[in-house]
């Protein structure tokens, strides 16, 4: 069982989660937070700025889908189920965007993943925005008609 694990108790090991050097005296690691497994424990749960960075990740992934759903609907390409997955991600996004904002507000602003992490959840806001001021722009836009002709 002391094979699953890469450390070797005397010397210190390397951090699973940010690779750097720690003590093995130590619970957590000092850079990142994650919690240090011992030969008897299953792997270590993944710190909050982990999962921070992942669900940042997902996010923007669901605010670039936004945009491409959107550009499907205005080019007229499988129109009803990219109107769906238009609607969808643009009620999901911000709603998204909000619990991010509740559950990792409070995470050191000095980890590196946590700041990678929160310019991944800004660069997804700031499409999101984009996607609802072009989309109301374009529907005013066609919406307009000159009076009179």
């Amino acid at each position: 069982m002391g094979q699953d694990f890469p450390h070797n108790q005397s010397q210190g090991f390397k951090c699973r989660i940010c690779d750097e050097s720690i003590d093995p005296s130590l619970t957590n690691c000092p850079y990142c937070g994650a919690v240090i497994g011992s030969a008897e424990s299953e792997i270590p749960s993944p710190s909050s700025s982990d999962k921070a960075c992942k669900e940042a990740t997902i996010l923007k992934v669901m605010a670039r889908a936004l945009a491409v759903s959107f550009l499907a609907v205005a080019m007229s390409v499988v129109e009803g189920l990219a109107f769906f997955a238009f609607i969808t991600l643009l009620i999901s996004v911000p709603v998204m965007l909000i619990r991010w904002w509740m559950k990792y507000r409070n995470l050191p602003p000095t980890n590196p993943g946590y700041a990678r992490a929160r310019q991944e959840v800004s660069f997804a806001a700031v499409i999101w925005v984009g996607v609802i001021i072009v989309w109301l722009s374009a529907s005013l836009i066609l919406s307009w008609r000159p009076i009179g002709k």
